[in-house]
């Protein structure tokens, strides 16, 4: 395992008989035959999740049926979550049943855990520090961590996460097995997982690849009341469950499950889906593109898209409502190789790439900013932004930041009202993958080193390392994590970052080039 050193304050009637005898799981797998569109370079494989103890989950890891439990991949060790507990803080008089927990001011409380009663009642630990085993520590610390094959030789493939409101982790990617009962000629195939605040599975659910079939999610988010939602690509015509399947000649779709994984609703279409899909209260959004088969008007559910340019072969922002309705779609030739979405009370935002023809054959590139508001008008803003590099965007606390690479090396910007606020030189060693944004309009950034770097000018980044930084709502460094890069290894590729104030966890995913897979990582913040 990589180690951290700097730690500063700073988802048919095929599938019905097939999923019967499963609990919790409709399998699915990474076909030779499914689109590149859908396929990912960096592959890995089935969770097993390191340093952890194998625990009885009981139903909870299967859909549909009687299957095996969740510890059929054993959960992570303990994640060691912080905070009071919120059941067991409920007055009951003069006296608490706390069990093993303690009492400390009219709450329960687990003292190993609790920032605010560290080893003992009214023992707080500093901003900078989080409550480990009863000691105050400074932060960052690792809560837990599950390998996606990491290391192996399997199929495993992630695609993305998103945490709902209480801090859980939904993964969805390629590459899961189901768990037994399959159809003959049935393969590893698509999956969703939620994994809990506390390192352990919630439930799987994996859609099996059949022949010349199948669905691979890319993207997911997180709904209320345990509802999420899928946008994937599909091959042929997949039998998602005994009413809802893809036309033969569909490419992708977006789906919403209930908190019991069964399929509320599935738009299918022929446009290619991407990993972009944000909701913002009952607002969705995702990014698809046109094929060049597509000849314009474009449609879909009957609701006709808009483009800047009058080509079918653009990278559309697509409007829908969390019941399913297609509200509008409007394109740019600006496509996804840019990372993020971001969705604000007034408007949205994307990230994105756009060609500019200079003559001769030839072309230029600039990372550019879409922003639209809710009605899919293009508004104005974001003008401070538009470099040759690649770019990140991310939302949180109504605010927007951007990691775009410039001539000097990458900055981070924040924007108010799409005026920038303020700029920060990130420097030229650093590389960016992702960033996101917590509730307070703080940042978190992850990425790779070029070259040695610190970025608080005490702890030092090896050239290759990996790293993950907090930043305040000043630009101002919170803290930094670093992975070190393993003998043997080109790079650590960082791949996603996410947040969750209600847990006190950051999270975030990366690979290194000396092994198959991926991990990823809990850790617990400093408040």
């Amino acid at each position: 395992m990589p180690h951290r050193r700097c730690s500063l304050w700073l988802v048919s009637a095929l599938i019905v008989p097939l999923a019967a005898g499963c609990d919790d799981s409709a399998g699915h797998d990474p076909a030779d035959d499914l689109p590149a569109d859908a396929a990912a370079a960096d592959r890995g494989s089935d969770v097993s999740p390191a340093d952890a103890a194998a625990a009885d989950s009981g139903r909870d890891g299967w859909i549909d049926g009687d299957g095996p439990d969740a510890s059929g991949d054993p959960p992570a060790a303990d994640a060691g979550t912080s905070s009071s507990d919120e059941d067991g803080g409920v007055d009951a008089g003069p006296t608490l049943d706390c069990g093993a927990r303690t009492e400390c001011a009219g709450r329960c409380v687990d003292l190993a855990t609790d920032g605010a009663h560290c080893g003992a009642c009214e023992a707080a630990c500093d901003a900078s520090e989080v409550c480990l085993e009863g000691a105050c520590t400074a932060g960052p610390v690792e809560a837990w961590t599950v390998d996606f094959d990491f290391g192996g030789g399997e199929s495993a493939l992630v695609e993305d996460f998103a945490v709902d409101a209480e801090g859980n982790l939904y993964v969805v990617g390629t590459g899961r097995a189901a768990p037994y009962r399959t159809l003959p000629g049935s393969r590893a195939g698509g999956f969703v997982e939620r994994w809990d605040t506390d390192g352990t599975l919630g439930f799987r659910q994996v859609m099996p690849h059949l022949e010349a079939t199948g669905a691979s999610p890319l993207g997911v988010a997180a709904g209320e009341a345990g509802r999420y939602y899928v946008i994937g690509s599909t091959v042929g015509a997949y039998p998602f469950d005994a009413t809802h399947a893809s036309a033969p000649e569909d490419r992708g779709y977006v789906a919403a499950y209930d908190a019991h994984h069964a399929i509320e609703w599935l738009i299918t279409t022929d446009l290619v889906a991407s990993r972009q899909l944000e909701r913002h209260g009952d607002r969705l959004y995702a990014v698809m593109r046109g094929q060049e088969a597509n000849a314009f008007p474009i449609e879909l559910e009957g609701v006709r898209f808009t483009t800047d340019d009058g080509i079918g072969f653009d990278w559309f922002t697509i409007a829908l409502t969390t019941a399913g309705a297609v509200r509008w779609g409007h394109g740019s030739d600006t496509d996804d190789r840019a990372n993020g979405l971001a969705v604000l009370a007034d408007h949205v935002v994307r990230a994105g790439y756009h060609t500019i023809a200079t003559g001769g054959g030839l072309s230029s590139h600039r990372y550019q900013l879409d922003a639209l508001d809710h009605d899919g008008t293009t508004l104005d803003g974001y003008d401070d932004f538009g470099v040759p590099g690649g770019s990140a965007v991310a939302e949180g606390g109504g605010v927007v930041y951007v990691a775009a690479n410039g001539p000097d090396g990458w900055v981070l910007q924040r924007y108010i009202d799409r005026t920038l606020d303020w700029e920060r030189a990130l420097g030229e060693a650093v590389h960016v993958s992702d960033v996101v944004v917590d509730a307070r309009g703080r940042a978190y950034l992850g990425g790779t080193l070029s070259g040695a770097h610190s970025f608080d000018g005490e702890h030092l980044g090896e050239e290759h390392d990996g790293w993950v930084a907090a930043f305040d709502a000043e630009g101002g460094l919170r803290w930094v994590d670093i992975v070190d890069n393993p003998a043997g290894s080109l790079w650590v590729v960082m791949k996603e970052v996410e947040v969750s104030l209600a847990s006190g966890l950051v999270y975030y995913r990366y690979r290194v080039t000396s092994r198959d897979g991926e991990r990823v990582v809990a850790l617990r913040q400093p408040e």
